[in-house]
């Protein structure tokens, strides 16, 4: 499933699998977009993101999809995503809240 991110944090449960899309509407370029996930203050992107990277189109960012690893209930992810949005970097940051799938 794709979503294009508007607020934050998102909630997902365990085992959730999601691809993201960041829009930069008033931008004319982005280009050379990253992403990266921590667990708190642990890097955690290589399991979070496990495979692809992340894309620019036209003023859009893709992210790989993320997956949401069971056990993880009640933590938290913080995404970090950083573009070439004409000319400078911007850096954007969106938190993952994670849901037990027992409390669903």
């Amino acid at each position: 499933m794709t979503s294009v991110l508007r607020d934050s944090p998102i909630d997902l449960i365990e085992g959730a699998k999601r691809t993201f899309v960041l829009q930069y509407p008033w931008a004319s370029t982005v280009t050379g977009p990253t992403v990266a996930a921590y667990k708190g203050t642990t890097a955690y992107t290589a399991t979070a993101f496990p495979s692809g990277s992340a894309s620019a189109s036209g003023t859009n960012v893709t992210l790989p999809e993320l997956v949401v690893t069971d056990g993880d209930g009640g933590k938290k992810y913080s995404i970090v995503v950083t573009a070439t949005v004409d000319g400078d970097t911007d850096v954007r940051k969106f938190t993952i809240n994670v849901i037990t799938k027992e409390k669903v």
